[in-house]
């Protein structure tokens, strides 16, 4: 029902050419429309997989809160350094 409306809008307000480039523009926002993401199926080798994945990430964080801050300040500062490090020998 929008669509007669809007048409009947856009011929009484807009000269032709207008409408025909209104309408290549919609057609091209339609098309670039990116097709939604495909639902994966949860299978038991799929949830064990995630399920460890999440294990270690929790250890690796348990690690980093057990760190005082003096030692995670000089881990923070070694991280910075390093990936200067790296960005200084990509520039050469």
């Amino acid at each position: 029902m929008a669509g007669w409306l809007k048409t009947a809008l856009m011929s009484l307000f807009l000269d032709k050419k207008a409408r025909r480039k209104a309408d290549r523009k919609a057609r091209l926002k339609e098309a670039t429309k990116a097709p939604p993401p495909k639902k994966h199926a949860m299978t038991p080798e799929r949830e064990k997989l995630i399920r460890e994945a999440q294990e270690v990430m929790r250890s690796k964080a348990d690690v980093l809160d057990n760190l005082s801050p003096q030692a995670r300040a000089k881990l923070i500062a070694m991280a910075f350094t390093a990936s200067s490090a790296g960005d200084e020998d990509d520039k050469t």
